[in-house]
């Protein structure tokens, strides 16, 4: 019985320890967005020619599901998609600079209603540079300061 156990012990510890080593190796979510006035639809994300991400459809002014990235962006990213006409449109965009490595943070690849699309790259905030100071429970007393009404 105590061999037994032991090896229940020995198996849960390689999981948790094999589940940490995975989320520790996420470096970055890719996430695509339609800022256009109509849908669109059959939305597909090639990274150095290979498909990564798919997207059934977009509603206006929203975001598709995050996909986390478990390697690097290439210099040129494909994004195909159907307008609401039912038009394909391709768009290549052009990686200017390559995110510098162990980067942490959201790619976005927003296609807005002229059949573009822009590329925004969201670093996660860094510990303890929040700009709201309840962002960090150290840095906040609990009390309201609204700017130019609590001026004495």
């Amino acid at each position: 019985m105590k061999e037994v156990f032991g090896y229940l012990i020995c198996a849960l510890f390689c999981i948790v320890l094999l589940g940490g080593c995975m989320t520790f190796g996420a470096k970055c979510t890719v996430a695509v967005s339609n800022s256009g006035d109509k849908v669109v639809s059959d939305v597909v994300v090639e990274l150095g020619g290979d498909t990564r991400y798919s997207f059934p459809a977009i509603i206006p002014h929203s975001e598709a599901d995050s996909k986390q990235l478990k390697d690097s962006i290439p210099p040129a990213v494909k994004v195909s998609w159907k307008n609401a006409d039912g038009i394909a449109v391709s768009k290549e965009v052009g990686i200017e600079r390559p995110l510098p490595d162990g980067f942490r943070g959201r790619v976005l690849f927003q296609i807005d209603g002229a059949s573009e699309v822009k590329f925004f790259v969201m670093p996660d905030a860094e510990e303890g540079s929040h700009l709201i100071p309840w962002g960090n429970s150290d840095n906040w007393d609990g009390s309201m300061l609204i700017p130019g009404m609590n001026q004495q």
